[in-house]
């Protein structure tokens, strides 16, 4: 960066009092010297993680040997703006994988390196996800008023705000409220006229976090 500087003469001194008269207005050089940081990990998938540095960076410098992530390999990079992308082998949802930077291939535009050895947590950014829908009640023919237990399974453990509603191909639903916990179950209780060859959900709604 270039940036112009004026000076008022005599407004300056040194400890011993003399001022400073004679200085020619002009521009200053500023130089950067320092390597880019990282400052933030978030993950974005159950592959990806964006880590983000300090500055701008030379995309083409960066390298998957520049990268160690705890529990995943690095596949690959890509940079743009500061952010590089690793693409990774698959991790869970709510997993924040602890990013090693152990190469020497991260640049700033000036050409300065990255400092190997720095560390981040990645932030979670990944949604959960129902990973299953299972039952407990035995296979069976189940008739008017029998109950059937129905537990849906998340990725990670979540929160619900109010009820998550299960509707199954009968027509009929049940509801239930989870707090930290990767699954939750209610009991459908089966109404007269409703049938089903093989019991299945057709939807479920909450909001859970």
């Amino acid at each position: 960066n270039v940036k112009q500087v004026n000076y008022t003469p005599d407004t300056g001194a040194d400890v011993a009092g003399n001022s400073l008269a004679a200085v020619v207005d002009g521009d200053v050089v500023e130089v950067d010297g320092a390597g880019p940081v990282m400052v933030a990990a978030e993950t974005t998938s159950t592959t990806t993680i964006d880590v983000t540095f300090s500055e701008d960076l030379n995309g083409t410098t960066d390298a998957v040997s520049d990268f160690t992530i705890s529990g995943v390999t690095v596949t690959c990079t890509s940079e743009s703006g500061g952010v590089i992308t690793l693409t990774t082998t698959a991790f869970g949802t709510g997993t924040t994988p602890l990013i090693s930077l152990v190469g020497n291939g991260v640049e700033d535009l000036p050409g300065n390196t990255s400092p190997s050895g720095q560390t981040i947590t990645s932030t979670d950014g990944v949604a959960p996800v129902i990973s299953s829908v299972t039952s407990t009640t035995p296979n069976g023919s189940y008739n008017d008023p029998d109950s059937i237990n129905v537990t849906v399974n998340f990725s990670e453990a979540v929160t619900s705000t109010g009820l998550v509603t299960v509707t199954l191909d009968t027509g009929g639903s049940c509801g239930f409220n989870v707090t930290n916990a990767t699954s939750g179950s209610c009991s459908y209780v089966i109404a007269d006229g409703q049938n089903s060859v093989d019991l299945t959900t057709t939807l479920i709604a909450g909001t859970i976090n």
